[in-house]
């Protein structure tokens, strides 16, 4: 995942752009073109990237649903290790791990890595039965942010779902011609 957003094409060479000018380390930082660090918000492309997700959310709920449909159900990885936090003495972590990868639809996930990479590392514990939700959070998440500095000067952290669809729906609803920048800071 890149930090950079992406430009509205054909406008890549737009003076109003904001290019990354320099890593961490105070290195330049070459962002290659189609990328910035932000510019007004008519020129910022933030529909790929969410559309991008939700494909990407799509095929592992289906991949994921195709799968399990064929074995027993199995048991998500944090239901198993209840039983390991009530009595670590009496049921290592490791056993949890093992009694996790042992079940059938898991052990036949993780014997297809390509699988595996799509659906992810606990897929019995996500929701399967809200495509919709799903997708939404893939798009919603799609923008990688950690903070929101609103228009009127109002810092919101953005932690959970809810933050994440408020971020989204705040840059959809910015006039065309407002700024969007993407700034790394730290405290």
């Amino acid at each position: 995942m890149t930090c950079e957003l992406l430009v509205v094409p054909p406008h890549e060479d737009d003076p109003r752009l904001i290019p990354g000018a320099k890593a961490l380390s105070g290195e330049p930082r070459k962002v290659p073109p189609g990328l910035c660090d932000g510019g007004p918000r008519a020129l910022l492309d933030l529909d790929t990237p969410r559309t991008r997700a939700a494909a990407g959310a799509r095929r592992a709920f289906e991949a994921w649903q195709e799968l399990a449909s064929a074995h027993p159900p199995g048991r998500a990885f944090g239901a198993i290790r209840v039983r390991h936090l009530a009595a670590p003495e009496n049921y290592a972590q490791a056993q949890a791990v093992e009694d996790y990868r042992t079940q059938l639809v898991i052990a036949v996930c993780l014997d297809k890595p390509e699988l595996e990479e799509l659906v992810g590392g606990d897929p019995i514990a996500r929701p399967s039965d809200d495509l919709e939700g799903l997708l939404r959070h893939a798009m919603d998440s799609a923008l990688p942010s950690n903070a929101l500095l609103t228009l009127e000067g109002r810092w919101l952290d953005i932690a959970n779902a809810d933050r994440r669809r408020y971020f989204n729906d705040y840059l959809d609803a910015l006039p065309a011609d407002a700024y969007a920048v993407r700034v790394l800071y730290h405290g």
